[in-house]
């Protein structure tokens, strides 16, 4: 069986990577998107250019169970978010429709802020794919015409959706 391709640039969120590098907690055994995090993960790091912002990096870092540090492999590019991103941003990530959002999706709003970050970035960047499992990222995604999927999705070969117009 043949697999699918993975697009070439890529960006994984926080808890994608969590999720693929705790594989072994025996806490996420009950955790169903784990197996297919790791296997991403792993496929990414060998066949894609993963596109990693620092903030992510925190996150993964900050959490419990956190490696001691964050895999080093060339195939990582560490982007940052920046004032062009915060200028193009500007357009779709309005505070009425963060409140909208925060409402719909029941996220607290500063949550929504780092969220929206991840989602501008990528963008940004040119992520031909933001990974996530996460509602809120998905509905801020839309906003800024970023495809989405989930590790899923990807290992499926279904590149995402770019819900802007396929919702």
């Amino acid at each position: 069986m043949k697999r699918a391709a993975l697009p070439e640039r890529l960006m994984l969120d926080a808890g994608v990577i969590i999720r693929a590098l705790e594989h072994g907690n025996p806490a996420r055994k009950a955790d169903p998107h784990v197996a297919d995090c790791r296997i991403l993960w792993e496929r990414a790091l060998r066949e894609c250019r993963v596109l990693m912002p620092p903030f992510v990096v925190l996150e993964v870092l900050a959490s419990e169970g956190a490696p001691d540090q964050f895999p080093i492999v060339k195939t990582i590019e560490h982007v940052a978010f920046s004032y062009q991103a915060a200028e193009q941003m500007a357009k779709w990530a309005r505070t009425e429709a963060k409140k909208r959002l925060a409402r719909d999706t029941k996220t607290v709003r500063r949550v929504l802020n780092h969220d929206a970050l991840l989602v501008g970035t990528a963008a940004f960047h040119e992520a031909e794919v933001l990974v996530t499992l996460d509602e809120g990222v998905k509905a801020l995604a839309k906003l800024a015409r970023v495809r989405v999927a989930e590790p899923s999705d990807l290992l499926k070969g279904t590149q995402g959706k770019l819900f802007a117009s396929e919702s």
